[in-house]
Parts: structure tokens; sequence; C-alpha cells
């Protein structure tokens, strides 16, 4: 790190040492330069997504239908848990920021084989690509906040993610703006796939800047393993809980998900048309999301982390009550952008908060397979329940009456893992006097 990112020596006039103290105790050792490295980080791994996301699903849908993406969500759950388990491996025995290169870099990679496999019609490469795109994310979000997690304190977190999330919406606008511009060009699918490989190599750029991490082999007792995640959780009621309520609201957010795709694909039969009108929709929660993440400090303050948590839920129940009362496309739109504006802000915010006054092994090994595994596998439960309804029924909007019902689980688990926070928290703060 070069040395004008470092903190003013002892040797600095008043007026510097006690601006020194002022960082020094809400970043901690974190340079200036990495701080700015992170949030860009965040940025351009958004916008890469919000290129690749409305381009990969416009393409699945032109090959497959839309009524088949559950078969992409199977096979990106079987995939993600191979990738997560070799990440896990890898992350014992390097820091997690050496490691975050190695993965941008693997995710680049695969993505320009992947976009000559498309050029030469290499049959299923749209399918491959759809599992790319959904694996690759997770990892580098996962990652991002898993470095910030191990960096900031709780105190500096409750706002400073709030501006983490905000630069994030800044980048998936800025990347879904990109998307609907190249949707308009004759080369637009492929045009857009190399822009996110442009995208993900200045990712790589940024990532020798982030903060760095203590070298995992230091401490044995702290490695990231597979296996021992889930002990971890099993041994956690807490992350128990966690884990349920995540995978309730991303089976709730996949169904609704396919309801939105089979009317999109019903309005919309032309491919690049359809990848922009994908595009315009994701900026739209995009922007929402943005909007919602500046609000999110005040939000959580003002309602409590407790009826914030709940209180979406009860919102997107409102939402899929107006949807199936009036089933048509501009409303599953309404229901679609409140399903991912609030994962994307409010949500996201509260849930990181939820693993701040946990162990360091909870944080780590738990958080890599509560996050990181069940955000993909969850979508692969979702598409067996699809799947399987096929043949019990052919009611119309099914999915969109599941999802109600698993909203109601996901409030359930909520109110006694809040229970369980604010006796953590309590006891956390007894120690600390």
């Amino acid at each position: 790190m070069s040395s004008g990112s470092e903190l003013p020596t002892s040797g600095s006039s008043p007026s510097a040492g006690s601006a020194s103290n002022w960082y020094s105790r809400w970043f901690g050792d974190v340079p200036g330069g990495a701080l700015f490295a992170l949030g860009l980080l965040g940025f351009l791994t958004l916008a890469s997504y919000e290129i690749a996301r409305p381009t990969v699903e416009a393409l699945y849908q032109q090959a497959y239908g839309s009524e088949n993406e559950p078969w992409a969500w199977l096979g990106v759950a079987v995939f993600v848990t191979i990738v997560v388990a070799v990440y896990a491996r890898l992350a014992a025995k390097m820091p997690l920021h050496r490691l975050l290169v190695w993965m941008v870099v693997a995710a680049t990679v695969v993505l320009a084989i992947l976009i000559l496999m498309l050029r030469a019609n290499v049959p299923g490469t749209p399918y491959l690509l759809y599992i790319w795109k959904d694996i690759y994310i997770v990892i580098l979000i996962e990652m991002f906040w898993s470095i910030a997690n191990s960096k900031f304190p709780l105190k500096t977190a409750k706002w400073l993610y709030g501006f983490f999330l905000v630069l994030g919406s800044v980048g998936a606008i800025t990347g879904g703006r990109l998307a609907k511009l190249l949707s308009t060009q004759k080369l637009g699918f492929e045009l857009s796939m190399w822009a996110v490989a442009g995208v993900l190599l200045l990712c790589f750029v940024v990532s020798f800047w982030v903060p760095r991490a203590e070298d995992a082999s230091s401490d044995k007792k702290e490695k990231t393993d597979f296996l021992e995640g889930w002990r971890v959780v099993k041994g956690s009621q807490y992350l128990g809980l966690l884990l349920g309520i995540i995978a309730m609201t991303q089976i709730a957010i996949t169904l609704i998900d396919y309801d939105f795709k089979v009317s999109v694909q019903g309005a919309y039969p032309d491919g690049l048309v359809r990848q922009g009108v994908l595009a315009d929709v994701y900026s739209t929660i995009n922007f929402s999301a943005l909007i919602l993440q500046i609000g999110a400090g005040v939000v959580i303050g003002y309602l409590g982390l407790r009826w914030t948590l709940i209180g979406i839920p009860i919102f997107l129940l409102l939402t899929l009550a107006a949807f199936l009362i009036t089933p048509v496309f501009a409303v599953m739109v309404v229901a679609k952008v409140a399903s991912k504006a609030f994962d994307y802000s409010v949500f996201r915010a509260g849930k990181e908060l939820l693993y701040l006054p946990l162990s360091s092994a909870e944080k780590t090994q738990g958080k890599a397979v509560v996050d990181m595994l069940t955000y993909r596998v969850a979508k692969g439960a979702a598409s067996a329940l699809l799947l399987g309804m096929k043949y019990v029924s052919a009611a119309p909007r099914i999915a969109s009456i599941m999802a109600v019902f698993i909203v109601g689980i996901w409030i359930a688990l909520t109110v006694p893992l809040l229970r369980r926070y604010r006796t953590v928290v309590g006891t956390k703060e007894q120690d600390t006097t």
C-alpha cells in the first residue's frame, strides 16, 4: 500500500493527530486507500452482475423458455455446493484478500471461455452461462462482506455498511443502463458479456488494494473448512434460525421471480427487446434499493432491528396479495421490485448486523455456509417445488400462492431469532463493562 494511504504519525500537527485518532477510532487499522478500494470493488462487482443478469436470462429464455428456468436453478444448486467446498479449502490456506484476486481471475477466465463457446454455438452454453452468473456473484459478494466483517466493529458497521450498499446500487444502476444500451445493438448478447469481462478485469486490479486479512495458516483454530462450517451451524441455534430465514427468503423471492419471468416472456417474445425490458426492471429494482439503502440507517434506527426485519416480509405479503387479486404484468413488476429491492437494501444491512455479535468461528465458517451456500441452494429447493407443482396443479399463479405460505414461515422464524439476538448483544455488552 502506498504511503499516501497511511495514517499520520505521532509527529504530525495537533489537528492532524486529532484526525488520525478519529479515523482509527472508526476504521481501526484499515488505510484510507484500502477503504476506498473496498467500496469501489462493491461498485464494480454489482455493475458486472447487472450487465450479466438480464443478458444471460434473455439468452436462456430464448434458448429454453422461462418455464424451464427451474432446471437452471437446480444446476446452480449442485455446482454452488462444489464451488463453495473448494472455496472453503482455499480460504483455509490463504488470507481473504489474496483469495479474492484468484477468485476474480477464475471468474473472468471461465466467462471468456463461455463467450467463445457462445460464439461457436456450442450446445448448452446458455445453460452454463446461467450457472456461472449465479455462482460468481455470490462468491464475490460474500467475500466482500467477509472482508468487511473482519475489519470493522459494530458501531462502524451500522452506518458504513449502508454506504457500501449505496455504492453497490449505484454500480448496479450503471451496469443496468449499459445492459440496456447494449441490448439495442445487433450483437447485444455477445457485446454485453465481453463488457462483463472488462468490468471483472477492473475488479482484478482493485482487488490488490482491499484491506488485508491475516494469513489463514497463522491460526489453525480459525481455519475455514466446509465440513467445519456445517458443524458450527449445527451447534448454533442462532445460526440455524438465520439459515432458515435466508432459505425462506430466497425461496419466496425465487417463486415470485418465476411468475415474473413467465409474465415477461409472454409480454415480450423478442429476445433483445426482452433483454432491454429486464434491464429496465432490474434498474428500477436497483434505484429503489438505492433509495432504501440511503435511508437504511434511519429506518433501522427509527423502527429498530426487530420491526425492520419483521416489517419486510409483511410488506411483501401485501404485494403478493395485490398480484393474486389483480394478476396483471404491472402488478407482478411491483411484487418483483419489492422483493429484490428490500433484499438488496434494508434486509441485507439488518442481516449483516445479526452476524456482528457472534464468535469468530460463527462469522467465518458458519457465515460461509449460511450465506454463500444457502442463497443458491434455496433456489434449487424452489425449483424442485416448481417442477413438482407442474405435475400436481396447473393452477395459474400457483408460485405466488406458494410464496405466501413461505413468507409466513419466514416471519415465524424471525421472531425467535431476534429474541436470541437481543440476548447475545446484552451478554456482549455485560462482558465489556
